[in-house]
């Protein structure tokens, strides 16, 4: 997720148009180290890949916005990789160790 592969220096999360240019990146102070990113209805899940802290972005108009984040995995080991997985209102989240079930679900 942080390009850096691609020759990006600090760019974090970026949203790239279908011609390949650069909308929008979270910048050098939101690094995610590889985790796993989930989007469904304008909103964006993404897992810190070593913490095991989840961020919650809007992604909804072209100012995204960091709405909210957490730590939800212990991170034991700093291997917090696996892929999310959302229905009715419940996101899926594990790494090495443990796996848990949270509510996302607007009240």
């Amino acid at each position: 997720m942080s390009f850096k592969e691609h020759g990006g220096k600090n760019t974090g999360l970026v949203e790239l148009n279908l011609a390949g240019e650069a909308l929008w990146q979270s910048g050098p102070a939101l690094q995610f180290d590889n985790g796993a990113l989930l989007i469904a209805d304008q909103l964006a899940f993404v897992m810190h890949g070593k913490s095991g802290e989840l961020h919650l972005f809007d992604i909804s108009s072209p100012e995204v916005r960091l709405l909210s984040k957490a730590k939800v995995l212990d991170a034991k080991n700093g291997q917090v990789w696996a892929p999310m997985a959302l229905s009715g209102g419940k996101l899926v989240v594990r790494d090495q160790h443990e796996l848990k079930c949270l509510d996302v679900e607007n009240p």
